[in-house]
């Protein structure tokens, strides 16, 4: 591909995958060393006569291999560079032709690195100097630039650089942290690192100690640069240990964390190294489920770290960053719902059964768990399911006989108690289980719209009705009746969330406020929240031929359960399940329903509503009986949710 360049001219662009490029090199770097030995063998060849013709071409490809791996290695470090910033495992464009820094380059960044040394003293001139430096590493993004800049600052330099700039009394202190740590990761991708480079490497790498006792300054110093950038995984889990995590899970509460006093409200950073050596972990999965896992069972990890944040000072923070570093091991942030790797998931279970043995949950982890709900909702609506496997344990493998719900493709099998307990975890506001609310939502809209499909499908094809939207509408609403229920003990009263959903509901029921383009044209999270009251409290129940419009908009109890009965009503007909004509009056130009505000404001569209909803009872046109059945979901679900929420134990 060409990109125009200045000037008139153009520059080619290539487009590199970063692990191909390296399987490559490591291909062509083996290939040299093979070809390499023949050096010998055409010795012994001329020895007996034979022509070194044809070896000689071998030794030429040989040759020209050694020429072209450098450059070839000096894309790789620039394409790691860019991968960072993008989403790894996509191509990442270099513009050719790719060049090495040119002497005067390196010596730019090495001699900003010498001023940095040269300057100990705090005051303005230093920290316009850290300032300085700080903008030609991010100006750059080059792995030999800044692998020569923090190589001739030396790995005790490196250790001070942050407490240093705290006492320069710098202004743009946690600006220029943070293009520190990124530059450092970016150096540390140099794929040809020299000597100074390894020593830093190793330096962070082994634990600072004097006299056999850890020195706390100088891992909070180092930590302090690790927040930001992207590190190797393997490298990063031996920082983290060495400086913290391992002293952590040996001894708990034994004075390890490290009060840093006005440096840590200059960084914005936490004072205690725990909390940074789980903060460094919070943007690399891998390291995350590396570190986390060798401080020994999850467990164990979790009653510490919920010890430790209700104990010292400083354990809030610990939580915090370490409910972090849990959302990036179990793939919270970097993977799709429903599509988890077997690593992430694996770790999200362990989590979710541990955290789950608590009632009470620090509340700075809280944010975290409601995070890492809503990217398991394949999960936690499974592990909701009382229809089959009611007496399961939670595990891995699925239960005997379990029927599936289309569209829904759990990594593991949660009991419905274990997932009522982690629901309990973030049940305390509207504002923590966002975005579970939201991804639920979405869900719901997309889930039973898709089983309906499928029972239109086989319906059509000749069979009998498999009744994956009734069994699907069950999950939903014993899941719904499990956080209500949840909520409902954590919070002792849910007048403030019943209100809340109503007067959303009644909003969109009356004004058509907050709908979007959905089959429900509710917006996801008020859909599911509409479910969960629906399923925790119970719906009013429609008097024999509806309601009238006065009615409803005189009552917030019956505007609920149209809303839900027409939620239902428009899954189904967006889905194609056989229904019968809908009547031009209450029909909407794309063929379906008028949204829910359109019919209510209109007596007769109401009334024709409830008709022709109530007409379709009798086959081949049998959706009103699915319709009915989410009411009677929703009842189940309350006494899911009633069950486990009155039988617990808790730790």
């Amino acid at each position: 591909m060409k990109r125009p360049g200045s000037g008139g001219n153009s520059s080619d662009i290539s487009a590199i995958t970063v692990g191909s490029l390296a399987a490559m090199i490591t291909d062509l770097e083996n290939r040299s060393k093979t070809l390499q030995s023949l050096t010998s063998l055409k010795r012994r060849a001329g020895e007996y006569g034979v022509g070194m013709t044809e070896f000689q071409k071998i030794m030429d490809v040989g040759r020209w291999i050694d020429g072209e791996l450098p450059m070839l290695r000096r894309r790789l470090s620039l394409a790691r560079a860019l991968e960072s910033q993008a989403s790894p495992g996509r191509p990442v464009s270099l513009h050719e032709p790719v060049r090495l820094p040119t002497e005067a380059e390196l010596t730019r960044m090495r001699n900003l690195a010498k001023k940095l040394k040269e300057h100990t003293k705090s005051g303005p001139e230093n920290a316009k100097l850290y300032h300085e430096a700080a903008l030609a590493l991010a100006s750059v993004n080059d792995p030999d630039l800044a692998a020569a800049f923090f190589a001739e600052l030396g790995p005790q330099s490196i250790e001070l650089l942050v407490p240093m700039m705290s006492g320069s009394g710098s202004k743009t202190i946690r600006e220029d942290v943070k293009a520190f740590s990124t530059a450092l990761g970016v150096a540390f991708k140099d794929t040809d690192p020299s000597q100074g480079i390894v020593d830093v490497m190793n330096m962070f790498a082994n634990p600072p100690t004097k006299n056999g006792a850890p020195i706390t300054p100088a891992a909070w110093g180092r930590l302090a640069l690790l927040q930001d950038g992207d590190f190797d995984p393997t490298w990063l889990t031996k920082v983290v240990r060495a400086n913290g995590l391992d002293a952590f899970a040996r001894k708990g509460h034994g004075g390890i964390s490290d009060f840093r006093g006005n440096m840590s409200q200059d960084t914005g950073l936490p004072d205690d190294i725990i909390a940074l050596a789980f903060g460094a972990l919070k943007n690399n999965p891998e390291a995350a489920r590396s570190a986390i896992t060798s401080m020994g069972p999850m467990s164990d990890t979790v009653k510490l770290v919920f010890s430790y944040a209700g104990a010292v000072g400083t354990g809030e923070s610990v939580a915090q960053n370490f409910g972090l570093a849990i959302e990036a091991g179990t793939g919270s942030t970097t993977e799709k719902s429903g599509a988890h790797s077997e690593a992430a998931a694996k770790f999200a279970f362990d989590f979710i059964l541990a955290t789950g043995q608590y009632k009470q949950v620090p509340y700075a982890i809280k944010p975290s768990l409601g995070r890492l709900a809503a990217s398991y909702t394949h999960e936690l609506l499974t592990g909701a399911r009382t229809d089959d496997g009611g007496a399961r344990d939670s595990g891995v493998g699925k239960p005997a006989d379990f029927n599936t719900i289309p569209g829904i493709t759990p990594r593991f099998y949660l009991s419905a108690e274990d997932t009522y307990r982690f629901l309990h975890g973030f049940a305390d506001s509207d504002v923590l289980s966002e975005p579970f609310d939201e991804a639920m939502g979405n869900l719901y809209q997309a889930i039973a719209q898709l089983a309906a499909q499928q029972d239109r499908d086989a319906i059509k094809a000749g069979g009998r009705d498999p009744r994956n939207f009734e069994r699907t509408m069950d999950a939903f609403g014993s899941l719904g009746g499990l956080q209500y229920q949840a909520m409902k003990d954590v919070r002792g009263s849910m007048d403030a969330f019943d209100k809340k959903v109503r007067e959303n509901i009644s909003k969109v029921v009356t004004l058509g406020i907050g709908k979007v383009p959905t089959p429900t044209g509710v917006a996801a999270k008020w859909a599911w929240k509409g479910v969960t009251k629906a399923a925790g409290a119970g719906l009013k129940k429609f008097v024999k031929g509806g309601a009238t419009r006065v009615q409803i908009l005189e009552s917030e109890d019956l505007q609920e359960t149209l809303t839900m009965k027409y939620q239902t009503a428009a899954l189904l007909v967006a889905a194609g399940y056989p229904h019968k004509v809908i009547p031009p009056d209450i029909r909407g130009a794309d063929g379906n329903l008028l949204s829910v505000d359109e019919i209510v404001k209109d007596e007769k569209k109401l009334a024709r509503f409830f008709a022709w909803s109530d007409s379709n009872d009798e086959p081949p046109y049998v959706m009103d009986d699915k319709i009915d059945q989410g009411e009677k979901n929703y009842v189940g679900g309350s006494k899911v949710g009633e069950k486990y929420g009155s039988t617990l134990q808790w730790k």
